[in-house]
Order: C-alpha cells, then structure tokens, then sequence
C-alpha cells in the first residue's frame, strides 16, 4: 500500500509539473537574444483601461453565483450587485474597477482618466 501511495504522488507531481516542462522551450531565451519588456505602457494601459471600461456596465450575458432563499431573491444582477454588476461576473468586475484605479494612479494622465 506504501508503494502505490507513493506511486500516486510521483504521478500527481508529474502531471502538475508537465505543463511547465512543455511550455520551457517556448519561453527559454538564448544568450543572444534580449531579455524582454514587460513593463508597463501608457498605450497599453489605455487598451487595459478601454477594455475594462467597456464592460462596466454592460449587464448581460452574466454568469450569477447566487443563494436565493426564496423567490423574493431572483433579481438582475443590476440589483443584486449596484456596483459590480457589469462583465461576465462579479468577480471579473471587481477586478475591472481595481484595474482602473491602478491604472489611473500609474498614469494620471490616460485617455480614459475622465471616464474612469
């Protein structure tokens, strides 16, 4: 029984490893190639900014994760979430509106800033 419990957790670490193991190649660099940039621009944070924007308040289609405890509880999620409704969910919104917070700490100055 030890041996099969060990067999088990080689097979679970192996397949949550593969992944990674598969995708190395394609994200490995050579010592001749530059790093890459991945800092964030202003040009991409108002595409980030835009995209948010746009499903704000863009209340359907939208995936509820709700307890109804009665028929009383059925609403849109307009009413269920006045602040979060927008998106495909609550937490997609939540995320939205953080990220343009902190898009509009970054850069003050972006395209959207009065929108947001």
């Amino acid at each position: 029984m030890e041996k099969y419990h060990q067999r088990k957790f080689y097979v679970t670490l192996f397949l949550i490893c593969l992944p990674g193991l598969m995708l190395a190649p394609v994200f490995s660099q050579s010592e001749t190639e530059k790093p890459l940039d991945l800092r964030l621009t202003r040009a991409a944070a108002s595409n980030f900014a835009r995209l948010a924007l746009r499903c704000i308040q863009k209340e359907f289609p939208n995936k509820l994760d709700h307890v109804m405890n009665d028929s009383n509880d059925v609403k849109p999620p307009r009413a269920l979430h006045p602040s979060f409704y927008g998106c495909f969910d609550w937490h997609s919104a939540v995320h939205g509106h953080w990220m343009l917070v902190r898009l509009l700490k970054i850069f003050p100055d972006l395209p959207e800033a009065a929108e947001i």
